[in-house]
């Protein structure tokens, strides 16, 4: 009973700090220190529907991950992405806590390549957070993004996720918003940055900044930072023979402590 009670006050601080935003963002991203906005992935969905056009491969992923290590508020993920003539469609789904806590979205995105150069999208989510004994809040909300290729070397991504949120009856607390910038610069061609800002109506800006090296074929090595919070983040991935590609890695906060993190990714052979 004593357990239940620490981890319902738990699970209530966690949700009164972050309201209800659900920064799905991948394992990939995840070892960028949650560089998305620019990152051309199947997650794209959630960080910036603008991406989903710039993706060939008709791809699905589930991924995995426990949150500082606290068994409760662990999450998983699954999202595809199918490849149009001008754009592509994507759908994906988060899932985090357990019986006392328990948050889940679901998100429906489009992306229109308008030229070489850019690209946009749009998204509705369906979101609901329940606490046992607190009750349950439904909301739907809806993402605009935009994608840009500045010239060979940089590209740029802004997102607003989450219009349209609504006050919670639970923390009373209205749904937030998020606003992400970012830039990414190829110095060459096997090693990608990336930096981002974002910033929610209930939050901070965070300033993000991430790195992946193709150190041989098929194999990337991640890291990143977000620079005011004392994160540091860490992974690899590889890509087996099959177009299985796993990606593996970690994500430390001086306070909080550890969250792992495992995902996998399959890209069936059709294209555009």
């Amino acid at each position: 009973m004593k357990f239940n009670k620490v981890a319902a006050l738990i699970a209530f601080l966690y949700v009164s700090k972050i309201g209800f935003s659900q920064h799905v963002i991948g394992p990939r991203s995840l070892s960028l220190a949650g560089n998305g906005t620019t990152l051309k992935d199947v997650y794209s969905v959630f960080t910036n529907a603008g991406l989903i056009s710039e993706l060939d491969n008709v791809q699905i992923a589930t991924s995995y991950s426990i949150p500082y290590l606290i068994n409760e508020f662990q999450q998983q993920g699954i999202v595809c992405v199918v490849p149009l003539k001008k754009g592509g469609v994507s759908i994906g789904g988060q899932f985090t806590g357990k019986e006392l806590f328990r948050q889940q979205k679901v998100c429906l995105g489009y992306g229109l390549k308008l030229n070489d150069k850019l690209s946009i999208g749009i998204g509705l989510n369906h979101q609901q957070l329940r606490i046992k004994n607190y009750g349950s809040y439904n909301v739907v909300t809806s993402d605009i993004g935009m994608f840009a290729k500045i010239n060979e070397k940089i590209s740029l991504g802004v997102s607003i996720l989450s219009l349209g949120g609504n006050h919670s009856n639970i923390n009373q607390e209205r749904f937030p918003t998020t606003m992400q910038l970012g830039i990414n610069y190829t110095f060459q061609k096997k090693l990608q940055t990336y930096f981002s800002i974002d910033k929610s109506s209930n939050t901070n800006v965070n300033y993000r900044i991430g790195l992946e090296y193709e150190a041989y074929k098929n194999l990337w090595f991640r890291t990143g930072s977000v620079l005011n919070s004392r994160t540091l983040t860490f992974g690899f991935g590889y890509e087996l023979p099959l177009k299985l590609r796993v990606d593996v890695g970690s994500q430390w906060q001086q306070t909080l402590g550890w969250t792992p993190h495992v995902g996998f990714l399959y890209r069936f052979s059709s294209k555009k």
